[in-house]
């Protein structure tokens, strides 16, 4: 499985053809067609992408191209998404106060659980009719061009009232959560692996290296169990004074 850019789609398509001849190789949302004497692209509809998605599972395309919208399309599976949600709540409560009473440790954890589930849009999301669920088709390989547009993953929660200025890194993405899931399904069900292409995986700030690890090998930061352990460990934040959007001054957490 290849995830790329919309406006890739048809390029990565082919260069494959053009390297691997004998490959089948499918779109799952677009289609060429003949018309009028040329090639044009057409939008699959949800019967003929469910179609796509069967052929794949029982072997019939080598490769299946999608765009990044499509991969959040695909089903999951209640165990798996109970597993990550539950995971992911573990994770960021890694980086709360030890101090907290049992009363506040619940209140955070669900506040952490609403948050991963407004991440997948939970009753708000309708999938495409026909679609096995993502971990019934048996990926054992997932590479995903320009991966810094997945960067935004994990965001730290320093000890400070504000974000850190100057720390190269945004909000957490729904369509990196909804990326990073499937990435696990894929290493844990068929010990598969994941290749990121990119030619700025750390263009801002090392944060965005850590992110990406966490697609392919979030073991090899042992030791290190959240971005928050990460930015305490490898990068200087200082309590300085810098001007704001009225030209005046206010002091502020930055990367020093």
């Amino acid at each position: 499985m290849i995830i790329v850019p919309k406006t890739l789609v048809w390029n990565w398509h082919k260069e494959i053809k053009k390297a691997f001849p004998k490959y089948n190789v499918a779109v799952l949302g677009e289609r060429l067609v003949i018309r009028g004497g040329s090639t044009v692209t057409s939008k699959n509809n949800n019967e003929r992408r469910g179609q796509v998605w069967l052929d794949f599972k029982t072997g019939l395309y080598d490769v299946l191209i999608m765009t990044y919208n499509d991969i959040e399309t695909t089903k999951l599976s209640k165990k798996w998404f109970d597993r990550y949600t539950s995971e992911q709540i573990d994770k960021i409560l890694v980086d709360a106060p030890a101090d907290l009473s049992v009363k506040k440790l619940e209140e955070l954890r669900n506040k952490v659980g609403s948050k991963i589930y407004d991440m997948f849009d939970i009753g708000n999301r309708t999938y495409d009719l026909g679609l096995d669920a993502f971990s019934d088709v048996g990926i054992d390989f997932m590479m995903i061009d320009e991966a810094q547009n997945f960067k935004n993953l994990y965001e730290p929660t320093p000890p400070f009232s504000e974000a850190v200025q100057y720390l190269g890194i945004g909000k957490a993405a729904k369509r990196s959560y909804h990326l990073d899931v499937r990435c696990q399904i894929v290493r844990e069900e068929k010990n598969g692996a994941i290749v990121l292409l990119s030619a700025t995986p750390a263009k801002n700030s090392p944060l965005e290296f850590y992110n990406l690890i966490q697609y392919t090998k979030p073991e090899a930061f042992r030791g290190i169990p959240s971005a928050s352990a990460f930015l305490e460990r490898f990068i200087r934040v200082e309590a300085r004074r810098i001007p704001d959007t009225t030209l005046s001054t206010k002091m502020a957490p930055i990367v020093a």
